[in-house]
């Protein structure tokens, strides 16, 4: 297992040693208007690359085997290893430190290097180290007395040739890592078709440039096609994939600018690489803007989406610490203060038996109010803990709950169908939904019927509605009936349910709400017992 670790380990400094070879090589190759390496600095974003992949503890690794790469390129075409080995030594110094503020985990891992502020890795890797780098390079040149590519006229060349690799290459390859580590929903695109769709349109976009249309008058619409490509790849694929695409697109359009096609070729061989290098670094300061911007709004909905469910929990949490208060006080209320109202009746009694005629009716008076008032309490202590819910189905529950509340001014009527097998919490839920719109039925609504019904709709789903033929909902609260805490409570106790709350105006006025909810399908067995 050791021995396979190691293996892995040393995968990262062996391809940064081969790729900033490569990168070496390319760069020192002559310049012709035909081969345009001079537009892009490699081995500095490979090294980038490498530094960004390891820990900080595996960084001289990492940049010894960048630099022997670079080096044994020198080497390979026959140049002073010397001067060319100084001016690197600069140059990928300046490149780690870069590195160092770029990744503020500094572990290698890829999620750390994606939440790096957009702003800041434009800054140093798109302006601050190309500048750096490319007068540090210049310098030290002079300095060893090292030519100056015949193509280049200045550092302007350079910076933005440094620039290009490192706002390509490095976007690229994280988006790369990114996909590989499975950090982002974006790993498996979520239709099939879509990579197919983006890739469609980078072949239409080739043609385009390689067609008259390509050095005509509709060349800076051509121009722009490839952001717009990429834009949509970022909605269609996500911001891993088209970072990594980016590359490919790029690469594409330098070869075809390299052999003299497209709306990018210039009379002058000077001026076909100015125009390819500010290209390329607008589209991509443009696509990295875009992509971070879509970062930032997934984690602003992540982080909106944790919050409501932070919320959702404590919410439960709270309802269900008011169910235990509302046990205790419906338990106080039928154990003690019933009995001590039935130890007073009893009391009265007593007392009604060795009192006079008037006394006595006067007793009987009393005894009924007591009776009436442990009446009461027993109806508040059944509402506020609804026994009936352990011992019986939550049908007979809510026909209790709709004969304690008909009276002369207000009839409800409940009809139940219930062919389906709840939990306690499930049909607590239930009840206290119903409940609570009974409840504002007889705050608000001034109906004189109400209808609860517990059925199966059309789907299968279960249904609970409670209609009345009241006055409806108030104008300013049609369009957004949960504000009140009682409406929060029942869309998050249909939440819990896994269902779907809705209140809305019923078809002959009135008010309806509506709970539809998953339940289990009834089996045989259970058919064949419903009359």
């Amino acid at each position: 297992m050791e021995q396979e670790s190691s293996r892995v380990g040393w995968i990262v400094p062996v391809a940064v040693a081969a790729a900033a070879a490569f990168g070496q090589w390319m760069t020192m190759q002559p310049a012709t208007s035909e081969f345009l390496a001079q537009a892009v600095w490699i081995p500095g974003a490979v090294l980038m690359c490498g530094l960004l992949a390891t820990s900080t503890s595996r960084w001289p690794i990492v940049f010894a085997a960048a630099f022997a790469g670079s080096a044994l390129a020198c080497v390979e075409m026959g140049r002073e290893l010397l001067p060319h080995c100084v001016v690197l030594l600069g140059e990928f110094a300046l490149v780690a430190a870069t590195t160092w503020f770029l990744q503020p985990a500094r572990d290698g891992r890829f999620g750390a290097t994606q939440g790096c502020d957009p702003a800041r890795f434009l800054l140093l890797a798109g302006i601050v180290l190309p500048v750096v780098g490319a007068l540090w390079s210049h310098a030290a040149a002079t300095q060893m007395g090292m030519a100056v590519s015949e193509l280049s006229d200045g550092d302007g060349d350079d910076m933005l040739s440094r620039s290009v690799a490192y706002l390509i290459l490095v976007p690229a390859f994280t988006g790369a890592m990114r996909l590989a580590h499975d950090e982002s929903d974006d790993a498996l695109p979520s239709r099939p078709l879509r990579p197919a769709f983006v890739a469609a349109g980078a072949v239409a976009i080739v043609l385009l440039w390689l067609s008259p249309l390509g050095r005509g008058e509709a060349y800076p619409i051509l121009l722009l096609a490839p952001v717009m490509l990429l834009l949509w790849a970022d909605h269609a694929l996500g911001t891993a994939w088209t970072r990594l695409a980016w590359l490919p697109v790029w690469m594409a359009c330098l070869l075809m600018t390299s052999l003299g096609l497209g709306p990018l070729v210039h009379d002058d061989p000077q001026g076909t690489l100015m125009h390819l290098q500010w290209w390329s670094v607008g589209n991509s300061v443009v696509l990295l803007l875009l992509t971070a911007l879509r970062d930032l709004r997934g984690e602003s909905s992540e982080a909106l989406r944790d919050s409501g469910e932070r919320l959702s929990q404590l919410a439960r949490r709270a309802m269900t610490m008011q169910e235990n208060e509302r046990s205790r006080i419906a338990r106080d209320l039928h154990d003690d203060v019933n009995q001590s109202l039935a130890s007073i009746s009893i009391e009265l009694s007593s007392l009604k038996r060795v009192s006079g005629e008037e006394g006595r009716g006067r007793i009987e008076g009393l005894q009924d109010r007591l009776l009436g008032v442990s009446d009461d309490i027993r109806r508040l202590s059944h509402e506020l803990h609804p026994s009936m819910l352990r011992y019986t189905s939550l049908a007979a529950s809510l026909e209790g709950l709709c004969a304690s509340h008909s009276r002369d001014d207000l009839h409800v009527h409940c009809e139940t169908e219930e062919t389906f097998d709840l939990s306690e919490p499930q049909k607590l839920d239930l009840f206290r939904i119903a409940q609570e719109a009974l409840h504002n039925v007889e705050k608000h609504a001034h109906a004189r019927h109400v209808c609860i019904e517990l059925r199966r709709d059309d789907d299968g789903m279960g249904l609970l509605r409670i209609q009345d033929d009241g006055r409806g909902l108030p104008a300013d609260r049609a369009a957004a009936p949960r504000k009140g805490l009682g409406m929060i409570s029942m869309a998050e106790r249909a939440r819990s349910l896994r269902g779907r709350l809705a209140i809305e105006p019923g078809p002959k006025g009135g008010t309806r709400v509506d709970v539809r909810f998953p339940v289990p399908v009834p089996s045989v067995e259970v058919l064949r017992s419903i009359p």
